[in-house]
C-alpha cells in the first residue's frame, strides 16, 4: 500500500442501504482503499480485476473510525473467502494478509459492553472483478440521482460483462433509461455482477 502500481489512482467508495426496514444512509466503516485495476491475459482472454486493501487506514468514509482491521478479522475474511469458493460460490479472493507495519495495537470494544480488548492490526489485500456494491448504487441514487445510477450501471456492466462502448445504449436492453430503469432490477440475477458483491 505504500508503493502504487504504475498508473494507479486509488479511491474509496461509500455505500448505503437499509437496516431494520428503513433506509439508514451510509453503512460500513470506511476501511477499504481500491488501488486500481489490473489487466492481464487469463486463459487466452483479457481479464480485469480490481485490487484493494482493507484495514490500511482512514478513508474519507471512515467517519469516527480509524480505518484499520484486526489480524483476527482479516483471517476471518480469508476463511470465509476460501469456504465460499470451495462450495462453489464466486467471491472476492484474498491475495494476502499482513500484520500492519505500525507497532501499535488496536483497542476494540468488540461486544459493545465496555470491555476494551487489544488486537494485532492486520491488512487484507484482495482481488475481484469489481468491488461495486448494490449499496453504492443505492447511496448514489439518494445523493446524486438517476443519471449517476445509470453511469454506475454502465460501468459495472462494461467491467463484468465486457461490453464495449458501442453497446452503451443497450445495457440490459434499456433504450429509454428514464422509463425502463424499474425493469433493470428484474434482470440483475442474470449478471455476473452478483458474484462480485
Amino acid at each position: 500500500g505504500v508503493n502504487l502500481f504504475p498508473g494507479s489512482q486509488p479511491f474509496s467508495a461509500s455505500y448505503g442501504g437499509h437496516q431494520f426496514a428503513e433506509y439508514s444512509g451510509q453503512l460500513g466503516d470506511g476501511r477499504v482503499v481500491n488501488l486500481g485495476q489490473l489487466h492481464f491475459n487469463l486463459h487466452g482472454e483479457l481479464a480485469t480485476f480490481e485490487v484493494a486493501l482493507k484495514g490500511a487506514g482512514r478513508t474519507p468514509f471512515s467517519r469516527a473510525g480509524d480505518g484499520r482491521s484486526t489480524l483476527k478479522s482479516s483471517l476471518r475474511e480469508l476463511m470465509g473467502s476460501v469456504y465460499l469458493r470451495a462450495i462453489g460460490i464466486p467471491t472476492v479472493e484474498v491475495l494476502a494478509i499482513t500484520e500492519s507495519c505500525e507497532d501499535t495495537l488496536l483497542y476494540r470494544d468488540t461486544w459493545y459492553n465496555s470491555t476494551i480488548e487489544k488486537y494485532i492490526p492486520g491488512i487484507v489485500a484482495r482481488i475481484g472483478p469489481t468491488f461495486l456494491r448494490f449499496g453504492t448504487v443505492q447511496i448514489a441514487a439518494k445523493r446524486l440521482g438517476l443519471s449517476t445510477v445509470i453511469s454506475i450501471a454502465k460501468e459495472a456492466l462494461r467491467v463484468t460483462q465486457k461490453l464495449d462502448e458501442d453497446n452503451n445504449n443497450h445495457y440490459w436492453g434499456i433504450t429509454n433509461p428514464e422509463s425502463d430503469v424499474c425493469d433493470v432490477s428484474n434482470d440483475l440475477s442474470n449478471t455476473e455482477m452478483l458474484s462480485c458483491l
